[in-house]
């Protein structure tokens, strides 16, 4: 469930998240695009949704994408670590931690019991999805349960995802309003969820720290797909965003007791974000 990494003198360990590998929205169409994510670079942790696993309509892509940039960071000397999101959440690992734990990596669904408030699978099934979460007692306090729950929650209803024949689709339901209306504002509760989640994030990622990972400085985490920095109290949390259709994201890259926050799409670097010195243990 929880992986340490141990000191690496000199290297870089590099965070992002949400790749999508294969989705139909992923701004990532080949693996090439993302080459630049591996210069410079000695580990390369994926922090949660790095490809499809769930859904049918996407696995065949999403696994021929995955072999692909599995093998170009194997090529390139690379270590890549995954840890498990909510589309693939039977990765070994849930949480990763270096610097003495210092520095923490999670996939952000697991700050919501019910791992995506908003989405239409929680939405249209709330009595299964409450029922299941009765069953964590310890989901507020012991890390491992709750990394359980999200595992749990994240497998519970598939939403489903083969289109209707096209033939059978009025021509008003296949105009885009429509259809972004569809996605994004139904059932109506979807788009109250999802500001809900964007407003709260800050303070569920503070609560999350300072019940699972006190020892925590800087928290990299994912699943919002909206990047964001935030420091406060001397604590470093940056919501890493996404590769993803009308999403941007970020990088965080660690050498030594230096950090970095990089802008990053799938059309390669942007401008540095914010930049941070952990203090050592002994100072």
């Amino acid at each position: 469930m929880k992986k340490d990494l141990p000191a690496l003198p000199g290297q870089t360990i590099r965070f992002i998240s949400d790749l999508h590998l294969g989705h139909a929205k992923s701004a990532i169409r080949d693996v090439e695009q993302i080459r630049f994510l591996l210069e410079g670079c000695r580990i390369l942790v994926i922090c949660g949704d790095f490809s499809e696993t769930r859904e049918e309509d996407f696995l065949e892509r999403a696994g021929k994408l995955r072999r692909d940039f599995e093998t170009m960071c194997s090529e390139a000397g690379v270590e890549l670590i995954i840890l498990a999101g909510n589309h693939d959440p039977d990765e070994e690992h849930s949480v990763l931690t270096c610097l003495d734990g210092r520095i923490a990596a999670l996939h952000g669904h697991c700050l919501f019991k019910q791992v995506s408030p908003w989405g239409r699978e929680y939405l249209n099934n709330k009595a299964l999805y409450k029922r299941t979460i009765r069953e964590y007692k310890d989901a507020d306090i012991n890390l491992e349960h709750r990394m359980e729950l999200a595992k749990t929650i994240a497998k519970l209803v598939l939403p489903p995802t083969c289109p209707e024949d096209p033939a059978k689709v009025p021509t008003w339901k296949r105009s885009k309003p429509v259809r972004f209306f569809q996605h994004a504002c139904w059932p109506p509760e979807r788009p109250l969820q999802i500001l809900r989640a964007w407003l709260m994030m800050r303070s569920r990622i503070k609560d999350f720290r300072k019940r699972f990972l006190p020892e925590a400085e800087v928290i990299c985490y994912g699943h919002l797909h909206r990047r964001d920095i935030h420091f406060s109290q001397d604590k470093l949390y940056v919501n890493l965003g996404a590769l993803f259709q009308y999403a941007s994201g970020y990088a965080v890259e660690v050498k030594d007791f230096s950090l970095e926050v990089r802008e990053v799409s799938a059309d390669g670097w942007g401008q540095t974000a914010f930049r941070h010195t952990i203090r050592p243990l002994n100072e």
